[in-house]
């Protein structure tokens, strides 16, 4: 997230922070006790509810408009992505829901399959959903209203959508 607002890095490390809770209290919840291993287990857990949170978070950035209309942009752009992270890792996973070792299923399968279950909820529902309560705008995102013969591009990157609409609209214009 180099490059991004303090917002946005805020909100990948805070909704990573819940996403790790969410599972050690889940662990908590059907009995496990915490030893090494589930120290372990959690800290790779870390950098792989990363991956649930930064991409959304990309695209709300670079997106513009309304918080509601940045959220949908974002959700359009990586939610079926995060499904499918999330769909690609239970499959890597699974090999280890079969192993001759309850320790194994018990401690590595379960944990992640939670991170996966949880990780997915949090990317494509609770997050989009905070964001769209409360996340952030800037004057970039706007159109300049007091100059209606300008293009209104904003200074930041704008979204691919909108550019190919601008220029579908110009080539119908011009014809």
């Amino acid at each position: 997230l180099v490059g991004m607002s303090l917002a946005a890095s805020f909100t990948v490390a805070a909704n990573s922070l819940f996403i790790l809770v969410e599972v050690y209290g889940a662990l908590g919840i059907f009995g496990f006790r915490f030893d090494a291993t589930q120290a372990v287990c959690l800290l790779m857990c870390i950098g792989m509810a990363v991956e649930y949170t930064a991409h959304l978070i990309t695209a709300y950035e670079y997106s513009i408009g309304t918080r509601k209309e940045k959220v949908i942009e974002a959700l359009l752009r990586t939610g079926m992505p995060i499904l499918q992270g999330g769909i690609s890792s239970f499959l890597g996973f699974v090999p280890l829901s079969v192993s001759p070792f309850p320790y194994v299923r018990a401690n590595f399968f379960f944990v992640y399959l939670i991170l996966i279950l949880l990780g997915c909820l949090n990317g494509v529902v609770i997050l989009p959903a905070l964001l769209g309560l409360f996340g952030w705008t800037s004057a970039d995102d706007f159109p300049d209203a007091d100059k209606p013969d300008s293009i209104n591009v904003p200074r930041k990157r704008r979204s691919s959508s909108i550019v190919i609409e601008q220029k579908r609209r110009a080539s119908l214009e011009n014809a």
